[in-house]
């Protein structure tokens, strides 16, 4: 209400109004009950993660100045006897958007009892968001040891390895095949079936190198994996850019094996430093890794569906068994997957084109009165 109240006194007409998740879900129901001035400006309205919705008792309608009209299920932001501000945003936005094309998908098919409504939608769009090129470069980036560029990535990742393996005092040989994951600590990104390879994997001749915060839980798990496997699992639970980049640039494969993940920006940035990623097919994730295996002629990573250790584990296992080609026989198949890892296009460049055909079918709808 504060955002409207200030584009009203500045005498601002904005072409559209763009919000995003729940803290912003109830401007579009301001903007139809109390500003009439701004009824031909549109609201695109974009979903990160539905999981997150902003769901309240009602006693606090007459404290958000909303009528009491509003509190039924049916057009209104009554949800389970309480208020949601998601809902809001879905109901009262002239189009909705998501963060991946997969993820819009899976939304229509449950989107935490909000389904339904997103169903009835008839513009609801799904863009991949895009990593920042100018920080997430290996060709300049001053975090890494040493700068490559997908014509001569063999050195370069070579020397980021071996910098990396000393940052976290690992003594393996250099030949073994290093997984990075950088990610928060928490059960969306797949904790709980990562229990259950890296004991597997260590005696498989995996190193791993984690990175990250969150859960007391899985904090602890990594912990315990590097108490029990010191040779080969490296851990650092805490928030660090820096490292992070060291991680991109010198892994030859990055974990991101999400429960779900509405788009994912880690295994971008992976592909971009030509890290191998290991993911599993939801979200974003399915939009951005094509299985090598099943499309050798486009594949740039290795994926699995099923959210279970056994097809984790045997993800790794079709990775490696191109690695170790690739180390031990100089292979080419391992080579070409990190050439089209680096080659693709993740740059917001790409996605502001698809936003600014969105914002136009919006405009154009308030402006047809549609």
């Amino acid at each position: 209400m504060a955002s409207l109240e200030v584009i009203k006194s500045l005498g601002i007409e904005p072409s559209l109004i763009h919000i995003h998740d729940w803290h912003t879900g109830l401007l579009p129901l301001y903007k139809k009950l109390y500003y009439p001035e701004f009824e031909r400006t549109p609201t695109v309205f974009t979903i990160h993660n539905a999981m997150h919705q902003g769901i309240y008792d009602p006693h606090f309608i007459p404290m958000l100045n909303l009528p009491w009209e509003v509190f039924h299920p049916y057009q209104g932001i009554e949800f389970y006897g309480k208020i949601n501000f998601l809902k809001a945003g879905i109901a009262f936005c002239d189009i909705l958007t998501t963060v991946s094309p997969s993820y819009a998908e899976e939304l229509r098919h449950y989107a935490y009892g909000l389904e339904g409504l997103i169903r009835e939608k008839k513009y609801f769009f799904g863009i991949l968001n895009g990593i920042d090129y100018d920080i997430w470069n290996p060709e300049t980036d001053k975090l890494i040891k040493h700068n490559y560029t997908a014509k001569n990535f063999s050195k370069g990742k070579w020397i980021n390895k071996k910098h990396l393996k000393e940052i976290f005092g690992l003594k393996t040989r250099d030949e073994k095949p290093l997984v990075g994951m950088v990610s928060r600590l928490t059960s969306q990104k797949g904790l709980d079936i990562v229990q259950g390879i890296v004991c597997e994997a260590v005696r498989e001749g995996f190193d791993f190198v984690f990175l990250g915060s969150g859960e007391e839980r899985y904090q602890e798990m990594l912990i315990e994996f590097m108490k029990k496997h010191p040779e080969s699992v490296r851990v650092r639970i805490e928030y660090n850019e820096e490292l992070a980049h060291k991680i991109f640039a010198g892994a030859d494969m990055f974990l991101m094996p999400s429960l779900f993940e509405p788009c994912g920006i880690s295994q971008m940035i992976a592909m971009r430093y030509g890290t191998v990623p290991i993911v599993r097919t939801t979200g974003g994730l399915k939009d951005t890794v094509v299985d090598f295996v099943k499309a050798p002629h486009e594949g740039n990573g290795f994926s699995f569906e099923e959210y279970s250790s056994k097809d984790l584990m045997h993800a790794l296992l079709k990775a490696r068994v191109f690695y170790d080609m690739y180390i031990c026989d100089h292979s080419k198949d391992w080579a070409e997957i990190i050439k089209r890892c680096m080659k693709r296009d993740f740059s917001w460049e790409r996605s502001a084109r698809e936003y600014e055909r969105i914002y136009s079918t919006a405009i154009m709808l308030k402006s047809y009165g549609s």
